[in-house]
Parts: C-alpha cells; sequence; structure tokens
C-alpha cells in the first residue's frame, strides 16, 4: 500500500512538473499573419527549427488557399499542449488540398513550398481539418533603386523587394549578403557577384522581381567549388541551384548569342597547371595571350612572391572565356600594384623580369577581379562562413 502511495506521489509530481516546464517554454505568438487560429501560444513563437518565419508568412499573404494560414501556421508555429499532439496538427487531406490550390499561385510569384513541409508526414485523422480565415492581401509593392552597396554596378539598376528569400527591405537583403564576403573577396567566380545580387536584389521586370537563372547558379557554385571544398565549406542550402529554373533566365538578344557562339569555338581548355583552380577552366589563349610567353610566367607563379601571382599573371596571360564585360574577369589593377610591390625583391634575386606587356594603369579600378590578400583573415572569415550556413 505504501509503494502504491509513493507510485502515485511521483506520478503527480511528474505531471506537475511537465505542465511547469510547458507553461515556461510557451510563449505568446507574434505573428499577425497566425492570429485568430483558435491558439495564442507556441513553443516556437519564431518558426520551428528548418522553416523560415519571413517566407511562411509571404506564402500566407498570398490567399492562395482559405486554408493556408491554418496549415502553415500550425506546421511552421505550432500550439502549444501536453495532451495528443496530433490533434493540433494540421490533417495531411487539408496539406495536401491547400498544396494543390497554391501549386500556381507560388510558381508565380517565385515562392517555394518548403522542404520540410511533407504532407504524409501530417496524422491522417484526430487533427485539424482546417479554418476558414480571411488573410488581407498585402499592398502591392513597385520597383525601387538599388541601394546595396555590392550590387551598385549590375546591368540593371531597380529591384523588387519581398525578393525568394523573404526579405522585405534591401538592408536585410545588404547584411544576409555579408555572409558570402568572404567568397566574394576571394574572387573564386566572376559570375559570383551577378548571381547574389539577382538573389538578394533581383531585377524588377514588370513590376515582378526575376530570379537567377539556374545556369548563373551553378557557374557560380563551380567556380568556387574548389576554394570552398579546402575550407569544408558547402554550398548553402538558402541558395540551392535545384531552386532555380531556365524558365527564369533574361532573354538573350541575338548579340548576345552570336558571342557566346564564338566563345565556344574559339575557346579552349587551360592546360598550364599554374593556372588551375582559379576559378575558370577555358581561355581563347591556352598557350599564352599575344606578348605573353608561358613559361617566364610560370616561373614567376612558382616563386609564390605573392598569395595573388598565380590570379594576377593567369588572368592576364591565360585570361577567362567571357561573353559579358571583359573587365569582370580581368584582375584589378590595385591587385597588380600590390603583386608587383610584393614580388619585386623576390623577382630581382631570382633574375626574373616583370612582363613588359603587363602595365598596372592598363587594368581597371572597379567591377574586376580582387583577391583579398590577407590569407589568415581569409581563413578566419570562411570559418565564420561554413558555420554560417
Amino acid at each position: 500500500m505504501k509503494r502504491l502511495f509513493l507510485l502515485v506521489v511521483c506520478l503527480l509530481l511528474q505531471q506537475r512538473q511537465t505542465r511547469s516546464d510547458e507553461g515556461t517554454s510557451c510563449k505568446p505568438v507574434t505573428a499577425s499573419f497566425c492570429q485568430g487560429l483558435g491558439y495564442t501560444s507556441s513553443p516556437f513563437p519564431n518558426g520551428a527549427q528548418g522553416f523560415s518565419l519571413r517566407q511562411i508568412g509571404l506564402m500566407v499573404e498570398t490567399a492562395c488557399s482559405p486554408h493556408i494560414a491554418t496549415l502553415m501556421c500550425r506546421v511552421v508555429v505550432p500550439e502549444c499542449g501536453s495532451e495528443n499532439e496530433s490533434r493540433k496538427k494540421p490533417c495531411r487531406a487539408l496539406c495536401e488540398e491547400v498544396k494543390r490550390d497554391c501549386d500556381s499561385t507560388l510558381r508565380a510569384k517565385w515562392l517555394f513550398w518548403p522542404m520540410r513541409l511533407r504532407c504524409d508526414a501530417l496524422p491522417e485523422s484526430n487533427c485539424v481539418q482546417g479554418q476558414v480565415i480571411p488573410v488581407t492581401q498585402a499592398s502591392p509593392v513597385t520597383c525601387q533603386p538599388i541601394t546595396v552597396p555590392l550590387c551598385n554596378d549590375l546591368p540593371y539598376t531597380e529591384t523588387i523587394l519581398p525578393n525568394t528569400l523573404g526579405h522585405s527591405t534591401q538592408q536585410q537583403a545588404g547584411t544576409e549578403m555579408q555572409k558570402f564576403a568572404p567568397l566574394v573577396r576571394v574572387g573564386c567566380s566572376p559570375h559570383l557577384k551577378r548571381f547574389l545580387c539577382s538573389v538578394y536584389t533581383p531585377k524588377c521586370v514588370s513590376g515582378r522581381p526575376q530570379p537567377p537563372c539556374r545556369t548563373l547558379c551553378e557557374q557560380a557554385r563551380s567556380g568556387c567549388a574548389s576554394v570552398m571544398s579546402s575550407y569544408g565549406v558547402q554550398w548553402p542550402e538558402t541558395v540551392r541551384c535545384e531552386a532555380f529554373t531556365t524558365e527564369s533566365c533574361e532573354q538573350i538578344v541575338p548579340q548576345q548569342v552570336q558571342m557566346r557562339i564564338n566563345e565556344r569555338t574559339t575557346c579552349k581548355p587551360i592546360a598550364a597547371s599554374f593556372c588551375q583552380g582559379l576559378g575558370y577552366t577555358s581561355s581563347p589563349h591556352p598557350s599564352g595571350a599575344q606578348g605573353f610567353t608561358l613559361q617566364p610566367i610560370g616561373q614567376i607563379v612558382e616563386t609564390a612572391c605573392s598569395p595573388n601571382v598565380a590570379t594576377l599573371m593567369c588572368r592576364v596571360a591565360v585570361p577567362e572565356c567571357s561573353s559579358g564585360d571583359d573587365s569582370r574577369v580581368k584582375p584589378c589593377r590595385s591587385l597588380c600594384e600590390k603583386v608587383k610591390r610584393e614580388c619585386e625583391s623576390t623577382l630581382r634575386a631570382k633574375r626574373l623580369s616583370w612582363p613588359s606587356k603587363l602595365q598596372c594603369e592598363s587594368l581597371p579600378e572597379s567591377n574586376c577581379v580582387q583577391v583579398s590578400i590577407d590569407v589568415k583573415l581569409i581563413s578566419e572569415e570562411f570559418l565564420v562562413f561554413a558555420f554560417t550556413f
């Protein structure tokens, strides 16, 4: 009898502790689009792990289904409760209905169904069937001049928000883009900055954002692959290339088509070992541009007189193929001057001469390849980059 009494007391204490924990872990639901759904508190008021509350809000505001708020909020900002949890989850049938209703609308607005929201993982019974919640349509947005410093030299000058990542202001977009600063400074791909800007500050076309083409994403990713791999960094899931389609590519004018055809016919693989791993693999002059001889260029690079000597020498003597602005694949004037200054004593000691045709003042000052010269700093930043994503 005494043991039974102790067991009952223990169970009561455990129940009390469970309710106490629930009371302390649950917080008020603050998201405006999750109000009026029959509950006011959640253990994840800022969104459950793996979900972006801003992205969910944009989806709810489309009002693509009368049950969109019920489904999204009960999954992303779940209701607190110590009873049967399935009773607080949306039903599988409701999820499938909303997904079907919203497919075309979300695609038209370049919004993507959350990867973690799988309808087949939801209960089939003893769950929330749905509530019709009136949703106020978001006020129309208009094109705005680009103010993000990194994107102020693009072929287009106006953007429109929110973007596909849910940023509603350029300040938010610019702050998030800083996570990619190490990659941009390394200059691992001439396509990286254009890709990032087209994601974070997309071009405004007829009052709608134009996402980047998947091929542009793949070019940026492949160019930076070797650098990221050396630091053990994966391409961020937030900008995965599979999220973009070829349908979002800009129209190509005939002149651009001809330039790309010419590029394909004249560009050849780079064979010089000292020009490998620089973010590009083909050149119209794989044996060296006119006025440059690969042998002395290779000797200069092998001295390692500067962390960026390979980038400078190869991009000048074995230039990258490009159908766009050639200055974007050329090294910057400041980089050339820095390398020349760092290499002066080493080249003199080894009786090597600076290429007479390599005049730093002939290189562009902006919109060009600039590599950070602080290797230690880059390493530290890549460690931060790796943990950020």
